[in-house]
């Protein structure tokens, strides 16, 4: 994502967070003390405000498929855990007879990204 705040131009690099949905896109921004970029999506971004998107960095997915019925497991820490849920997400809407096992790490359940979510 690219913005300007205090006339600075800021990038960083998120993963999408939930499964696709036409126009929409999901991304989780956590806050980070001191961090410029999180405390400007905190204060300023707002759900239906449009932003600049840089062209994606890297590959990592899945290619679910409707006939398959799998048993996976994910694997994620601390922020880490943004791509995986969607691709759980989407793999369990596109498979639904298969099954996910989550294993997530933090180094303090106050720092879980979606907690209450994963609860």
């Amino acid at each position: 994502l690219k913005a300007s705040f205090d006339g600075e131009e800021l990038r960083r690099c998120y993963s999408i967070c939930r499964s696709y949905l036409p126009g929409e896109i999901s991304v989780a921004v956590k806050a980070i003390e001191g961090g410029r970029f999180s405390r400007y999506a905190r204060e300023h971004i707002r759900q239906g405000m449009t932003l600049e998107v840089m062209v994606p960095q890297g590959h990592f997915g899945y290619q679910p498929q409707a006939e398959r019925q799998g048993r996976y497991l994910a694997i994620a820490a601390g922020s880490g855990i943004t791509p995986m849920l969607a691709i759980i997400a989407t793999t369990l809407q596109t498979e639904p007879e298969s099954q996910f096992t989550l294993i997530y790490g933090n180094r303090t359940s106050q720092s879980m990204m979606f907690r209450q979510a994963l609860a």
